[in-house]
C-alpha cells in the first residue's frame, strides 16, 4: 500500500490568488481569513497532481510531503 503524502498551506506565503482552489475545488477553499486551506479532498489526489498544484502556486504556500516527512513540493 502506497501512503498518501502530507498537503499543507504556509499562511505566511499565502497570497491569496486562489489558483488551488480554481484548479481543485474539492481540495482547497478560502478560509475566514481568505486564506486556502486544505480540505479533507486532498487526499484523494495522486501526489504528482499534488505537486503540480503546489509548483502552480504563486506564493509557493502548497507544501507536499511523503508520509515520512521529506519536502516533494515546492
Amino acid at each position: 500500500m502506497t501512503e498518501r503524502p502530507v498537503v499543507t498551506i504556509d499562511r505566511e506565503r499565502c497570497v491569496s490568488a486562489g489558483r488551488c482552489i480554481a484548479d481543485e475545488p474539492s481540495a482547497f477553499r478560502f478560509d475566514d481569513a481568505e486564506l486556502a486551506e486544505v480540505l479533507p479532498g486532498a487526499g484523494g489526489l495522486s501526489a504528482e497532481r499534488l505537486i503540480v498544484l503546489a509548483r502552480r502556486c504563486p506564493g509557493l504556500a502548497i507544501e507536499v510531503r511523503s508520509a515520512s516527512g521529506e519536502l516533494l513540493a515546492p
